[in-house]
């Protein structure tokens, strides 16, 4: 995360997209995206979430936010 953070201005993407090996390893993504703001939005899922699912129904999580989301909400 310490690199998007240093970037200089936005990334030239909708979302930057994290897939976590597990559910606590998701926790610690979320909780370093509360410590300091990032240029883009930053959603995250883990990889049992993602497999479970189709690709267009709610499996991202967005800082701050309550619930998953599917990737067409993200950035918007």
């Amino acid at each position: 995360m310490a690199g998007y953070r240093r970037a200089d201005g936005l990334v030239p993407v909708g979302a930057v997209l994290l897939i976590a090996q597990d559910a606590e390893r998701e926790e610690r993504l979320q909780a370093d995206l509360f410590r300091g703001p990032l240029p883009n939005v930053v959603a995250t899922t883990t990889r049992q979430v993602l497999y479970r699912h189709w690709p267009d129904e709610p499996v991202w999580q967005v800082r701050g936010e309550t619930g998953r989301h599917r990737l067409v909400e993200l950035g918007t």
